[in-house]
């Protein structure tokens, strides 16, 4: 039942096309539909559709314009179940600044807007999904290709503390494909001028840095510990971005955070095009990653093979790990704001870009 004293607007996402089978209507969230026959009364209704009016004025002015109420009352029963109109709460919430301040409800406005324009959320809901984010402490292990996206890319999006573990400093190769690293850092550690450049992108982002090897179950236990005396808590998510020691860091790090209540996933490019994300481990909702996929023998028993494997050294193109990262970000937000539920939570994605098939590997 609509309360019709509401004011509404239409969906930011709305997009109509006049194609010859009739009106195409696309809005976020929704399947395409196509309108065929005579669809002025739906044109003429949106028209009214501004924000600035409630579904009772709509239905009073397009009857003043000939049109039967309880036809346009249909009409507006539509949109709202098919997502293509919408509360007009965004200028009230933003004029209240209960919730956020003026900056960043400017900063943020067109991924507000974006949660917004998802059915069954609302302004005010999506507003709310930018306060978790900003309320939200994200950890990244590894600040290198992979790893210096998604740092980015959590700051980007409105991430209020970060905690970005490597050890490493920056060569000559690693600013053609770490999108953090110029040339003017080389010789620099990668965790300060990660945190210089995140600033620049948002000054609001608290940051803590962490130079440290892992090498050890003990050393991931000793980034945690620190993690939680600087930031006054463990992460609500941590990715595992760094890929050394090969074969082994995945466990490592998935083994302490699920006993330490911490929620991670691995994120990387393999092979010469395939970019995988997860599974998500999520202590009290999922298995542990070592639990859902026990460390193969030869890991453990075998030092042949882990001495030949130890001679990998990387090789990889800048777009695969800028696509891999956003894949991640993408599932991170999902997990913090929780408008849908993450689907790395139970499976692994792999996207091939050779082909461009996706796989989905179940856990």
């Amino acid at each position: 039942m609509l309360d019709t004293t509401c004011k509404v607007t239409t969906n930011d996402s709305l997009y109509l096309t006049v194609t010859k089978d009739g009106l195409v209507v696309a809005v976020n969230g929704k399947e395409m539909i196509t309108l065929s026959g005579d669809y002025q009364n739906f044109l003429a209704c949106l028209q009214l559709v501004d924000g600035s009016r409630s579904y009772q004025e709509i239905i009073d002015e397009m009857s003043r314009q000939g049109y039967d109420p309880g036809s346009v009352l249909e009409v507006l029963n539509f949109c709202t179940d098919e997502n293509i109109i919408k509360k007009a709460e965004y200028a009230e919430l933003r004029d209240s600044l209960t919730s956020l301040d003026a900056y960043s409800y400017t900063k943020w406005d067109r991924q507000i807007r974006n949660f917004a324009s998802l059915p069954e959320v609302d302004d005010r809901k999506a507003v709310e999904f930018q306060q978790k984010l900003e309320q939200s402490h994200i950890a990244i292990v590894g600040v290198g290709g992979v790893g210096s996206y998604v740092s980015l890319g959590m700051a980007m999006m409105g991430v209020g503390h970060l905690s970005l573990v490597d050890f490493d400093s920056i060569e000559l190769s690693n600013t053609s494909r770490q999108v953090l690293y110029t040339e003017e850092s080389i010789g620099e550690l990668k965790i300060n001028a990660a945190e210089k450049q995140i600033l620049k992108h948002n000054p609001r982002t608290k940051i803590t840095t962490l130079n440290r090897r892992i090498a050890s179950q003990d050393d991931v236990e000793f980034v945690l510990n620190e993690i939680e005396s600087s930031m006054g808590s463990l992460p609500d998510l941590l990715f595992i971005a760094a890929d050394t020691p090969r074969g082994l860091i995945h466990y490592m790090v998935d083994e302490s955070c699920y006993r330490r209540g911490v929620p991670c996933f691995n994120l990387g490019p393999h092979g010469f095009s395939e970019l995988t994300i997860g599974p998500m481990s999520v202590p009290g909702l999922t298995p542990s990653y070592t639990q859902r996929a026990p460390k193969s023998f030869m890991i453990d028993e075998n030092s042949d093979v882990q001495n030949i494997n130890d001679r990998f050294s990387p090789n990889i193109m800048d777009p695969y790990n800028a696509m891999v990262a956003k894949m991640g970000v993408i599932e991170a937000v999902k997990f913090i704001t929780g408008y849908q539920e993450p689907s790395i939570l139970n499976s692994a994605i792999t996207l091939n870009t050779s082909t461009w098939s996706i796989d989905r590997h179940e856990y």
